[in-house]
């Protein structure tokens, strides 16, 4: 027995149902049942496909319904793809009953069928085929697959090969319809969503600290005015606490696009990436110490003052604090000049369609939106790094 009786075909390994239908179309023709015996070898394959919704009368494979919906979940539940460079047979050698390992090339035995590849088998061996997933592999042997959708004209899971960047993606997906909105595009990666949920679990772990000190605060104090405060504080970091635990990190990574933006960048792609373009919206957000906390209708020319005037500032607004939430993934605090002492420093910035200005409240009021944001600099910083931005601060504020 060799290797490609084992091996036969490259169907063998991507199909996780051949061995089972071999074994079934070999106990059927061993099958003691007359039935069988007299029954012609399709009708024999079509018995199998009525039993085991493995083939029809003609032998093509049909999947299994289950497997069906797997499948077509997303390209990342695919079958893993063998790694066709190297594979082994453990063999116990005769005399010394010593373990030893005999690699050989599922690509020369199955796809070049290279007669040397095509090892004999001794009894007790065992044939170890590994994924690509099992080792790391250089980069020209890796498959990536991007997905890209939204507003393109050929939205779909793609390969790219090293060096393809997201504006090359963009050109074969058949680039932008008319209602794109390129300066808004959503990029995600899974590393980045790995270090985000680090940064996060950070942020997290910050606030348990602060409601373990608010906790021996309460436990010490007797100073009933005091007390009273402690306590406000506490809840209001518990309910902080509960609510951030349903904040989740986005993996998107800011483009830091312009508005006027035709064009992905020349970022190099990885596998598993994915774009989305939105259509544009036709508002701006405005939320916080306003009176009319909502979406404002946007209009082009029209800045972050402007806005604030529409929405109107509540007497609690800290003006010195408010900061922008870019549509684009970036996130806009106020500008370390000399004007920024007296004023936010971003009142002059002009607004786009789906940006979000946020308007903290003073510190003269505790709760969970105002102990929240009395680091509103360094969180809209830390939000902006977790690519959860206006979406953390909404849930915050509840």
């Amino acid at each position: 027995m060799k290797l490609s009786d084992l091996i036969p075909e490259t169907n063998a390994l991507m199909d996780p149902n051949y061995f089972v239908r071999k074994n079934r179309l070999v106990q059927f023709q061993d099958a003691p049942n007359p039935s069988l015996r007299d029954t012609s070898p399709a009708d024999r394959v079509g018995r199998a496909d009525r039993d085991g919704n493995f083939g029809d009368r003609a032998g093509r494979v049909r999947e299994p319904e289950a497997r069906k919906k797997i499948v077509v979940t997303g390209f990342r539940d695919r079958i893993e793809e063998p790694h066709w460079d190297y594979a082994v047979i453990e063999r116990l050698t005769e005399k010394e009953l010593q373990p030893q390992l005999i690699a050989f090339s599922l690509r020369k035995l199955l796809l070049e069928r290279d007669p040397e590849s095509n090892i004999a088998l001794m009894p007790g061996d065992v044939v170890t085929i590994f994924t690509k997933s099992d080792f790391t592999m250089p980069k020209r042997l890796t498959q990536r697959l991007v997905r890209i959708e939204g507003e393109v004209n050929r939205p779909g899971v793609y390969p790219v090969v090293e060096g393809e960047s997201a504006a090359d993606l963009f050109e074969r997906a058949g680039g932008k319809t008319e209602n794109a909105y390129v300066y808004a595009t959503e990029f995600f990666r899974e590393s980045i969503l790995i270090d985000q949920e680090k940064r996060l679990l950070i942020v997290k772990q910050r606030l348990a600290e602060r409601l373990n000190a608010l906790s021996t605060d309460l436990s010490q104090n007797i100073d009933p005015a005091q007390l009273a405060l402690a306590k406000e504080r506490l809840e209001a970091a518990k309910s902080m606490s509960a609510q951030l635990a349903t904040l989740k990190a986005s993996g998107r990574l800011a483009l830091d696009l312009e508005f006027s933006s035709a064009n992905l960048p020349k970022i190099a792609l990885e596998d598993g990436d994915r774009i989305y373009l939105p259509a544009m919206p036709a508002s701006v957000s405005v939320f916080g110490a306003v009176n009319l906390d909502s979406a404002l209708v946007y209009k082009p020319g029209r800045r972050v003052i402007d806005y604030l005037e529409q929405a109107g500032l509540r007497a609690e607004a800290d003006r010195n604090e408010i900061f922008v939430i870019r549509a684009n993934g970036s996130i806009k605090t106020r500008k370390q000049t000399i004007i920024s002492l007296a004023a936010s420093g971003i009142d002059s910035e002009e607004l786009y369609p789906g940006d979000t200005v946020v308007v903290p409240e003073k510190l003269d009021r505790e709760s969970a939106w105002t102990s929240f944001m009395r680091s509103a600099r360094d969180f809209a910083t830390v939000l902006g790094q977790l690519g959860i931005g206006a979406a953390a601060i909404k849930i915050l504020r509840q």
